[in-house]
């Protein structure tokens, strides 16, 4: 069962009620909400909420949030010292070569 709150359209700090009832598969059993049209078990707002469940689902949002989660961006270092090879740089020469200022 799914139960939210949706503010009226044309009025302003007025808000509605409408739930959903959908089985595993997303199949909407029932439905009823608060306004004039949602007594009939279709209106605006039902529409709303199960729209609003849809692009969650579509968009991942449903995840849980990096801070509900372990820590992955940290990897833990090894306790031993590891041997590597030396990198060798070569170090260019940048002296003045005589080209023309006005040919650049």
């Amino acid at each position: 069962m799914i139960v939210a709150q949706v503010e009226a359209g044309q009025t302003l700090k007025k808000y509605y009620e409408p739930w959903a009832v959908l089985d595993g598969t997303g199949k909407i059993l029932s439905s009823h909400c608060t306004c004039m049209a949602g007594l009939g078990e279709a209106c605006s707002h039902i529409a709303a909420i199960l729209f609003a469940i849809e692009t969650t689902i579509k968009l991942g949002i449903n995840k849980p949030s990096c801070t509900s989660v372990p820590c992955k961006w940290k990897a833990v270092m090894p306790k031993a010292v590891l041997e590597t090879s030396a990198f060798h740089a070569m170090i260019e020469d940048f002296e003045e070569t005589d080209t023309d200022e006005s040919t650049l």
